[in-house]
């Protein structure tokens, strides 16, 4: 994996949302950045509930773009723009999230696997570095994605950008993005930015 959590993952066996994110299908969809192609600095992530449902979001700093379609102008570097996926009501939603999340944590499909041990996972020299000390290699690796990724969207907020004892700050994870504008199936007369996500160098 190529975060590591502040508490070892815990062997829960009920399904969450993380659950149904791991196993759906990839879906390309975004809400609030304007179609063209991008380099973003992620700040936070969350998971929040309302009214309408339970949404995942990922607040982004925009450190390039460029424009591609002419009828849109791109979110300018500098300003921030919400990647927001309802995941009550989009039937695509944790397709859609999985995605995005693959991009900025770098994980390998294997990463969501059930059926995967973690010790299975290392043996196929899958992870980034060392294998971790706090996970059973016995550990299914959807237990593991569920629980890194309750970590990653709490408090701690790894992927965003983290400040050091002696006062000085390291940037959020690094991920491109190129969105384009498509007319909705059920709505062709409305227009959404449909976005694909692929890991920074």
């Amino acid at each position: 994996m190529a975060f590591r959590p502040a508490a070892k993952p815990s062997s829960k066996k009920e399904s969450s949302v993380w659950a149904k994110i791991a196993e759906a299908k990839e879906f390309k969809s975004g809400v609030h950045i304007t179609p063209g192609k991008y380099k973003f600095e992620v700040q936070r992530m969350i998971m929040q509930a309302g009214h309408k449902g339970v949404c995942f979001i990922a607040e982004l700093l925009v450190l390039e773009s460029t424009k591609t379609e002419a009828a849109y102008e791109p979110n300018p570097k500098g300003s921030t723009a919400s990647f927001v996926v309802n995941l009550t009501k989009n039937e695509y939603g944790a397709g859609n999230v999985k995605s995005f999340v693959k991009a900025v944590a770098g994980l390998h499909d294997e990463a969501f696997d059930p059926d995967l041990t973690y010790g299975e996972y290392c043996a196929a020299g899958l992870e980034d570095g060392e294998p971790r000390r706090d996970i059973d290699p016995k550990t299914s690796m959807l237990v593991v994605f569920e629980n890194d990724m309750e970590w990653a969207t709490g408090e701690s907020q790894p992927f965003g950008p983290q400040k050091n004892p002696d006062g000085t700050s390291n940037p959020g994870r690094i991920v491109l993005c190129n969105a384009h504008s498509q007319a909705k199936k059920d709505k062709p007369t409305e227009i959404y930015t449909r976005c694909n996500w692929s890991q920074a160098e």
